[in-house]
């Protein structure tokens, strides 16, 4: 059973050249823009869509129309304004940026950043670069999607769907999910 969970849990080494590749396997320069769709249910057939709703969304609605992303929230009391969030429908860009060998994901100028510090243990997005504590750690699942950790962390990051609607991203799985559950994963689309 412990080999079992040992099996969910990160490598917590680095990957030298690491380089952040798409859905197709094409590599994402620093600066190209991205979406983080969140793998949970059943992909919707796009040809079961209503034609009429077809043509009124556009390529970017079109993307995102009945699937879940990563989206940003800024609902905190604790210091720190903004946090990654699940969001059905919408998604928001995202980019890469390297420094010295470490990729680093962003929206706009924020760095995506675990703060240690936090009761939530949620991912946050800040203008200064992370701390090597406070990076976050991107990893290959065998089909080609991604999945995050703290920066040599022993936990995947889950998204805990607190309404059909939202999920709250983060660094807070529990024994049973260890065990029983998934980290998310993470499929990125360019426009």
């Amino acid at each position: 059973e412990e080999r079992n969970i040992d099996s969910k849990r990160p490598n917590p080494e680095r990957q030298s050249g690491f380089k952040l590749r798409d859905n197709n396997g094409n590599i994402i320069a620093d600066g190209e823009t991205f979406a983080l769709q969140i793998l949970r249910r059943e992909e919707s057939d796009e040809s079961e869509m209503d034609e009429d709703v077809k043509a009124g969304l556009s390529d970017k609605e079109l993307l995102f129309y009945r699937k879940d992303f990563v989206g940003i929230n800024s609902v905190m009391n604790d210091g720190n304004d903004y946090f990654l969030c699940g969001q059905v429908d919408y998604g928001t860009d995202f980019e890469c940026e390297t420094i010295d060998d470490i990729v680093y994901l962003k929206h706009g100028d924020k760095y995506f950043y675990n703060d240690l510090d936090s009761e939530t243990n949620d991912i946050f997005i800040s203008e200064k670069v992370p701390t090597k504590e406070q990076r976050i750690q991107i990893h290959y699942s065998d089909d080609g999607d991604i999945m995050l950790s703290a920066w040599g962390g022993r936990l995947y990051a889950i998204c805990d769907w607190v309404k059909c609607s939202y999920g709250a991203i983060g660094f807070f799985a529990t024994e049973s999910q260890l065990r029983w559950g998934s980290p998310m994963k993470l499929r990125i689309f360019k426009y």
